[in-house]
């Protein structure tokens, strides 16, 4: 199986292989954004689980839309635009989950590895609140790499708007952080 190389050519050529029924163009997109997406819809909703299962209500949903999926103009940013709605849907049915801290100061299904427990607990804190979109830009231009243009196509707003999200929410995540850094 060729690699994915994040082409447009390529991402019309794998939409095409679909619609035609080709498994190994669904294995090919697994593969390219699977791991990211997990990442995704983790910094998104918090909980691994919530992550899995909204990831594998993308995938389940890419398979079954086999010869109807023609009009897909941005792979990435379509998959990733459906990957918000199916946490959007998690949230709504199940309501909204607080993340639990643990006895380390990091947030539950979370790794403080590598940071001190009060930087990634900050962090986590500061992370939260964010208003949601902001918080869902810096979650897809960190855990899924996208560019503003992507960005922009898979929440249905500018690029201009996404890259002032990014800005403010980096703004004040600087803040919020800044009294954190000083106590260290």
């Amino acid at each position: 199986m060729a690699g994915f190389d994040g082409s447009r050519m390529h991402e019309r050529e794998l939409v095409e292989r679909l619609n035609a029924g080709d498994g190994s163009a669904f294995a090919e997109i697994f593969d390219a954004f699977g791991k990211t997406m997990f990442r995704t819809a983790f910094s998104l909703s918090g909980s691994r689980q919530d992550a899995e299962d909204a990831v594998q209500d993308v995938f389940v949903s890419i398979a079954r839309m086999k010869g109807r999926m023609a009009g897909i103009v941005n792979l990435k940013s379509y998959i990733f635009a459906s990957l918000r709605h199916a946490i959007a849907k998690r949230a709504a049915h199940a309501g909204v989950v607080e993340l639990g801290i643990d006895e380390n100061g990091c947030p539950e299904d979370r790794s403080c590895a590598g940071n001190p427990p009060a930087v990634s607990a900050a962090l986590e804190h500061a992370l939260s609140r964010l208003p949601e979109e902001q918080r869902q830009v810096v979650a897809y231009k960190i855990d899924a790499g996208m560019t503003f243009e992507e960005i922009g196509m898979a929440l249905g707003i500018s690029p201009n708007t996404a890259a002032s999200r990014w800005r403010y929410a980096i703004d004040r995540l600087k803040g919020d952080l800044e009294g954190v850094q000083r106590e260290q």
